[in-house]
This record gives C-alpha cells, structure tokens and sequence, in this order.
C-alpha cells in the first residue's frame, strides 16, 4: 500500500485557523484525513514535500527559537495519547478556550482536547497574530464562554504563556475571569515564581507545563510526568577543552549531581506513547533515542518532581571559556529590582561569543541599573560571564509562539 501523500492546510489568524484545524482533525478523527502538515498562511510554506509516512499524523514547526523550526512528525495515537492523558490529569475532559497559536503543538492540542470532549473549540479573536494580546480581548471571549459552559457544568480549560498570564493578571476584572476557569495550562517557556504566587492570590488554578513539539507537548504537569510518560535524566557530554583565565563558576554552579543533598542532575529524555515518530526534514536526527527524544534541556529530581534547569546550549564560549546563559540569568532574577530577565548569546568577532541581558524592572519608574547588574555578574560568576550589553525592556522578546528567543545570529 502506497503511503499517502503529505497535505499542507494553510492556517490564516485569527478564529479562522482554529475552525479550519478543527475540522481537518475532525476528519481525522473519523478516518477520513491522515497526513497534514500545518503551515501559518502568511508564511512562504517548506519548498520539499515529502512523501511516505503511513499512520495518521500531523507535521507542525518547532517553535523556532533556538534556530530555524524543524518539521515534527506527530502520529494522531501520539496527539491523543498526549490529549487524554492531560485531560485526566487535570480531572475531566471539559472545553478550551484557543489562546495560542494552532500552528504549534500547545495550540493544536487545545483543539484535540476539545473535540475528544466532545466540543468545538472557542478561539481568542488574536489568536495566531491576528491581534496584540490584551486583557480585555481576552475577557470578550472567555466571560461569555464561561457563562455558556458553567450552566451546563462543563469543565472549561485554556493555556496561556507567561506573558499573557501577567497581562491578565495586570487587570483585576480579568484576573477574576480568569480564575472561574477549571484550571489554566502555562507552558512555552518558564513560568517566573512571581508570576505563579500572583496567579494563586488572584484564585487562579495555574498547572506550569513542561514538554516540547517532539513530546506532543507539555506531558509533565507541575513537575509529575502524566501516566506511562517517563522521564530519566542521562549524564551531559563531557567538555573537557577549557581555556583561559578564569574558573567557570557558572557552570560549576549550573549543573551537576550533588551526592549529599541526593539531587539525580542531568539531561531530560522524554518517553512514552506521546513521543513524536522524528522529523520530517531529518529523519536521522540522534535527539530521538530509543527509549525516548533528548530534549537538549537540564533536569534534576527535588522531592519527586522534575526541575527543569535551562538548556545545555546555554552553555557558550566566551573567549575559550564557558559561560551559563542560564546562571546568568539567575544571578539577574536575584535581585530584587528585578521582576524577570533573559540573556542570549550575540555574535561577536572578538570573542565568539557574548552574553546580552534583556531586564524587566520590578517599578519601571527607578534609574536604570544595568551597570549595578553587570558588576554583581561579574562578582557572582566571573568577569568573562558579564553581560557586554543590556537592554531594560518592559516585556521579555519572545517568538511568535511565546517562547523566549535563545540567540541571535
């Protein structure tokens, strides 16, 4: 039998995309549709159509921010594993609210989970770029959702990313919305404590996500894999070629397995029946293991739940030395002018490599303290880890689907 052809379905903003997606994974479902690869309209599609998977699948990008996205190849079994497993977790199947964009994982399974409850979906109006995100959008579509699915006492669920979460939470009367939710799904990118102890006052039930497109999304839920999800942690690949002048205490301080406090370290592999078949453009990638994908990302084990600690590529060389991206980072979020901060790698013609900071001040209003940041880096971590620029911004950049950008060529 001659394996069907890929399909591409152009996606447009906005609810438009949902309610085609919708109905393309509808006829999935029944046995009518079986390989498709979503593509946002606006965007040129992949030149290369290749053909030869033999079970029912979606292709959806990677989120793109740690290069150019890669095509995942996602067998419905593997959608619908992650689809049901969530929805059990979270109590019951109910109805979800459309937020992100369906051109990626998380937003494509607040569509399957919606369907398999039984339900169509309900799109945000700026869903995928069509508008600036903004709390009052946000309430003219969830209020009346809520009232619709309350009196039928249907459970009603929608994911957010950070940054939408703190916008929401910016203005009370939504933030009250907010919380009549059955619970509230944050994934794409970490979720910042403060932002977590803010939802909670507010009475908002927030469950923080962690998984990535070749995991059919989020499948760790606050720490705890859903059932027959495993995660093991494997040993980082030695490095042995450091030179320079300086001792790297940011890596030192980053990762490792510490014997006496009984922490298990080391990089995440995800397994289980949600994990994707590979990718469509390189079929031989070594992140899909057999007993699962490596997800590039840093994990330890504290009190039965997985702490995710920030990517092995955040380590760079500045100079011959290595730098943590990410211990950097904590050394920013430290300080208690400090709301949330972000450091890339830039290009540099002199070393390399260099470390660039984003900030996002606790009161916007005070003198900018870049140099005061810059010298406690330099003070915690070493002088080659001090970021040559930073920039006070309001919001931490981010790529189309919420996630922060890891570097800039």
């Amino acid at each position: 039998m001659t394996p069907p052809a890929l399909s591409r379905l152009l996606l447009p903003p906005g609810p438009a995309g949902v309610t085609r997606l919708a109905g393309a994974v509808r006829r999935m479902l029944a046995g009518t549709e079986s390989y498709l690869e979503v593509v946002p309209s606006d965007r040129p599609p992949p030149t290369n159509v290749t053909i030869g998977f033999d079970a029912p699948a979606i292709v959806v990008p990677t989120s793109g921010s740690t290069g150019a996205p890669r095509r995942v190849v996602l067998p419905l079994s593997a959608l619908l594993a992650s689809a049901d497993r969530g929805s059990a977790a979270l109590g019951q199947p109910g109805r979800w609210l459309t937020t992100i964009p369906v051109t990626g994982v998380g937003g494509v399974l607040t569509i399957v989970r919606s369907l398999r409850a039984g339900f169509d979906p309900v799109a945000w109006s700026g869903v995928g770029g069509a508008e600036p995100f903004t709390a009052a959008s946000f309430s003219a579509v969830a209020a009346p959702l809520l009232t619709t699915t309350q009196s039928a006492s249907v459970p009603v669920y929608v994911s957010l990313v950070p940054t939408q979460l703190r916008r929401i939470l910016a203005d009370p009367a939504t933030a009250a919305v907010l919380a009549e939710f059955t619970a509230v799904l944050v994934g794409g990118s970490r979720l910042p404590t403060d932002l977590r102890q803010a939802a909670e006052v507010a009475g908002v039930r927030v469950v923080a996500t962690y998984g990535a497109t070749e995991t059919a999304g989020g499948v760790v839920f606050d720490g705890k894999p859903l059932p027959d999800v495993t995660v093991t942690l494997e040993p980082e690949p030695a490095d042995d070629t450091d030179t320079g002048d300086e001792p790297n205490l940011g890596h030192e301080l980053d990762t490792g397995f510490d014997p006496e406090a009984g922490v298990e370290a080391g990089v995440i592999v995800i397994g289980g029946p949600t994990v994707a078949a590979g990718y469509l453009d390189d079929p031989h990638e070594t992140s899909f293991v057999p007993h699962g994908f490596r997800t590039g990302d840093r994990g330890e084990w504290r009190g039965g739940r997985l702490i995710v600690n920030g990517r092995i590529d955040d380590i760079i060389k500045v100079g011959g030395v290595k730098v943590s991206l990410n211990a950097i980072t904590n050394v920013l979020r430290s300080d208690p002018r400090v709301r949330d901060a972000h450091v890339i790698a830039r290009p540099s013609t002199e070393w390399g490599q260099v470390p660039h900071a984003f900030v996002v001040l606790r009161d916007p209003g005070t003198s900018d303290p870049s140099a005061d940041l810059i010298e406690a880096v330099g003070l915690a971590l070493g002088r080659r880890s001090q970021p040559p620029t930073m920039a006070v911004v309001p919001e931490i950049p981010v790529t189309a689907a919420g996630k922060p950008i890891r570097r800039e060529t």
